[in-house]
């Protein structure tokens, strides 16, 4: 005798479905009697409400409707041999309710029509974001790193067996979690259950990054995934590992002793070490006994910024410059300053000199030597000096002078 078999499956998950989501439907024949099967034609009829995606293999016509339906001419099949189409749609966008069925039929030259038919249920669609941040972008060995995760559900509809994952970076140490939760195989997970629309949450994730060096330095990416049913979302953070830079100043004046209306030449030379530095501010006291409005420097003096104490002011002798930021690794700045000492003054007078570098990585200022010159006479005769302004600046991202 002659028999088919005929068979049409989907996903099981996908017993209920959202607008946007693709639903692939397989449909199987099998040659279940004694004699090979000719003719053999299948239909397919899809549901309003759907778009075709794709097929395998292609139908050899396509009647337009609605609704639509796709026809397959299949040949012949022996007994015991089976073959099978696939095809896949898409629900449309904006279909929020309503049931999908889709409905095959199968004819030969030698069997009655089989048919059959699958369904889905159309419902509101959940829409997961997720976002992932840390307090700042650059951290140093030693110091805790926060990563907050924010999920919400901006969809219409339930999302359903949510599950929030996070990737932990080897690079750093883990130190705790909301939840309680730790890190298996190098990744957290929470099963946050069923999140209703509007519904959102946090959750915090504490590390500790290593001591060690980072010059130059590194850079961790960190991803976290959430996913339910029908939707899913992604986010990363990237943080820069580094040193922290150090400074050191020097500063040199080219006279221990001095005479009224003498020239004195200051050099201050600010070495770094280790990760980059930015904001870097380099200050300066002249010490009274020093004439301000003679002052000659090489590199532009500061102005112009909200905190009035990084802004120079000649008129008092406070001498600020802002330097350019220094990258990571050795790099070098040198600023040169001349100035005139004032007439009349009482011999003996020291004027003791020093300066200080700050920058936004570290809490503290980093000070210089005290350089020292001694008043020793007063002159008799007024005198008429002008200054060499010739002068160099080191550029901090080469290391190298000018």
């Amino acid at each position: 005798n002659a028999a088919i078999e005929f068979t049409k499956s989907r996903p099981a998950n996908q017993g209920e479905v959202v607008a946007d989501e693709e639903i692939t439907y397989t449909l199987t024949y099998r040659n279940t009697g004694r004699f090979t099967l000719s003719g053999i034609t299948l239909r397919d009829t899809l549901p309003p409400n759907v778009s075709l995606v794709a097929t395998a293999p292609n139908p050899s016509s396509i009647i337009s409707g609605p609704p639509d339906a796709l026809v397959w001419s299949l040949g012949s099949l022996d007994p015991g041999k089976s073959s099978s189409v696939v095809l896949t749609v898409k629900v449309n966008a904006g279909v929020t309710s309503g049931v999908l069925t889709n409905i095959a039929e199968i004819n030969t030259n030698q069997t009655q029509p089989k048919s059959v038919q699958v369904s889905s249920t159309v419902r509101d669609a959940p829409v997961l974001t997720l976002t992932k941040t840390t307090p700042r972008t650059t951290y140093h060995g030693g110091e805790s790193v926060e990563y907050i995760l924010a999920y919400e559900n901006t969809g219409s509809g339930d999302a359903l067996k949510v599950i929030l994952e996070d990737k932990f970076p080897s690079d750093l140490t883990f130190v705790s979690a909301t939840d309680g939760i730790a890190p298996s195989g190098g990744t957290l997970t929470w099963d946050l259950g069923t999140l209703g629309p509007g519904q959102s949450g946090l959750k915090v994730i504490r590390a500790m990054v290593p001591n060690g060096a980072y010059t130059p330095p590194i850079f961790v990416a960190n991803q976290a995934d959430i996913r339910s049913d029908k939707t899913r979302a992604t986010a990363g953070a990237l943080i820069e590992v580094t040193d922290l830079p150090s400074f050191t100043v020097t500063k040199t004046v080219d006279q221990g002793t001095a005479s009224p209306g003498d020239v004195l030449h200051y050099t201050i030379e600010v070495t770094k070490t280790g990760g980059a530095a930015t904001d870097v501010f380099l200050s300066d006291q002249l010490p009274t006994g020093i004439d301000p409005s003679t002052l000659i420097t090489d590199y532009p003096l500061a102005s112009g910024n909200a905190n009035d104490n990084l802004n120079a002011d000649v008129s008092s002798g406070r001498l600020v410059w802002n330097l350019p930021n220094f990258p990571p690794g050795n790099a070098t700045a040198t600023i040169h300053v001349n100035t005139i000492v004032e007439s009349p003054i009482p011999p003996g007078t020291e004027l003791r000199n020093s300066a200080f570098v700050t920058a936004s990585e570290l809490a503290s200022s980093t000070s210089s030597n005290t350089v020292l010159t001694t008043i020793d006479s007063s002159p008799e005769l007024a005198l008429s000096k002008s200054a060499n302004t010739q002068v160099s600046f080191s550029d901090p991202t080469s290391g190298t002078s000018d």
